[in-house]
């Protein structure tokens, strides 16, 4: 069974074809409809000049006849016959008696036909004058039967005369020949002319926008067509120009505006990563609050030990310990918030994934929430901008603590996928983090919603509805996709998938 997309492909005549195969086809019905008319009134005109030239021929031997059979003449009967077979051999002319018998007879036609008995005795009978068309007859021939009567009105005989039609379908078939020929010719120049005009009129200036079309489709709108005429086409050519200078103009708002809006959405993440790192920062403070205290206990401790040296170097270890503490806090800390330029270079997931993880390690503990990360081992490199997947990272797993009650979990895990390819309907290879919490999880028709600008279920608690909107922004980007899978009291599970290559 063949599918639709083994179908054969229809291939559309060219318009200028289908205007002359349109113009030819109607010069064709009304001149072989005109040259039909005329074929068949020449024919009855024909037939009607013949059958008229048959009763004068009929009327004048009869008036013969009757004179010489009134005279009991029939030698000058049978001479008169023989005179007018020289004439014309075509014609036959036969003469009956009263009794129905053949008198007399052209030369040629001695033998008579049952169709000149038939017409005889019919004359005979009825004593008037007969006209038969005999176009079935075998020869076609037409058959005038008259009457041969004395003066005194007693019945002499009967005169059959037969005048073949060979001639006349010679001269039908002439005719005719002669009209297809000119209907041929007026069929003719009609279908040229429709090809020299519209090559003239129609294809050419086709062609042209055409072209200017697939330039435009390129990418050139400094294409213009020349405005040549002031008809339907030269308006058509003007309207293209016209168009054209619009999509310019509008290219160069859009182009404006896409600028606009990428400064923007740069400077919107930006924020929200620095309002994100604020919070981070108050959370944090309790974590290296807590080394600060044994620093400065261990110190004070360290003013009454000068003697003991055993216990100095006890209490400088434990120095050490809590500052490189706090040390790994501040610079995981700033490792997140450093602003760098934005690059999109092969980068390995694990990396910028594992950063974020361990500086919000100290918020879960706080949180009682069991943060893991799992990855999956043979990773490939993605092109992506470390900076920006780390924000990606720091808002999903954030909301993911903020949604887990304590004695929860939020697990981060980078495994290998595949994805439908952007504009495409093949899969390609790609790479894909989860991030999956205990929470109290999202209505299913809340799940359209959540990744809008300002949406946010956590207004009570200061959310500004940003940090999802903005992850989807650099999914996108980066050519990934985003997804929610929950459904309320089963936690949610956030899905960002990556491809290997940028297509």
């Amino acid at each position: 069974m063949t599918s639709e997309s083994e179908a054969p492909t229809r291939v559309a005549l060219p318009i200028t074809t289908r205007m002359t195969l349109t113009l030819a086809t109607t010069a064709l019905v009304v001149f072989g409809a005109y040259g039909a008319y005329l074929v068949r009134a020449e024919r009855t005109r024909m037939r009607a000049t013949v059958q008229h030239e048959l009763r004068l021929l009929g009327r004048t031997l009869q008036l013969s006849i009757e004179d010489a059979l009134r005279d009991r003449q029939v030698s000058d009967v049978r001479n008169t016959l023989a005179h007018l077979e020289q004439v014309d051999p075509a014609v036959d002319i036969l003469v009956f008696g009263a009794s129905g018998r053949l008198e007399a007879a052209s030369t040629a036609t001695h033998a008579s036909g049952r169709s000149y008995d038939a017409l005889a005795s019919e004359i005979l009978q009825t004593r008037r004058v007969r006209l038969v068309a005999g176009d079935e007859l075998d020869p076609p021939r037409d058959l005038l039967g008259l009457p041969l009567v004395s003066d005194a009105g007693a019945l002499l005989g009967a005169i059959v005369v037969a005048r073949p039609l060979a001639d006349l379908e010679a001269a039908y078939a002439s005719t005719a020949r002669s009209v297809a020929l000119g209907v041929a010719l007026c069929v003719l120049a009609t279908a040229l002319m429709g090809v020299l005009l519209g090559r003239a009129y129609i294809k050419r200036p086709l062609r042209l926008l055409a072209g200017a079309m697939r330039n435009v489709r390129g990418g050139d709108l400094e294409t213009a067509i020349p405005v040549e005429r002031q008809d339907e086409m030269g308006h058509v050519a003007a309207e293209f120009n016209a168009m054209l200078e619009e999509l310019r103009s509008a290219r160069r708002r859009l182009v404006e505006e896409q600028e606009r809006r990428r400064q923007l959405r740069r400077d919107l993440q930006d924020v929200e990563k620095l309002a994100t790192i604020g919070q981070l920062a108050a959370g944090l403070a309790h974590e290296i609050g807590s080394p600060l205290q044994v620093i400065q206990g261990r110190a004070h401790g360290l003013q009454g030990a000068a003697e003991r040296p055993e216990e100095v170097r006890r209490i400088a270890g434990i120095l050490v310990t809590q500052t490189d503490r706090i040390t790994r806090i501040i610079e995981r800390l700033l490792g997140v918030a450093r602003r760098r330029p934005r690059k999109v270079a092969p980068l390995l997931l694990a990396e910028p994934v594992g950063l974020v993880v361990d500086l919000l390690e100290f918020e879960a503990r706080r949180r009682d929430v069991t943060l893991t990360l799992a990855v999956a081992p043979g990773l490939r490199p993605v092109p992506a901008d470390g900076d920006a997947i780390q924000q990606v990272v720091l808002n999903l797993v954030r909301n993911a603590l903020q949604a887990t009650p304590a004695g929860g979990r939020v697990e981060v895990t980078i495994d290998t996928a595949t994805m439908r390819a952007p504009g495409g309907t093949d899969e390609v290879p790609a790479v894909r983090l989860a991030v999956a919490d205990t929470g109290a999880g999202v209505s299913e028709d809340l799940h359209p919603h959540v990744f809008e600008p300002f949406f946010t279920t956590r207004a009570d608690d200061g959310g500004t509805g940003l940090g999802l909107a903005v992850v989807r922004a650099i999914v996108e980007a980066h050519q990934g996709t985003i997804a929610i899978r929950s459904a309320p009291g089963e936690g949610a599970t956030f899905e960002v998938v990556l491809p290997e290559r940028t297509p």
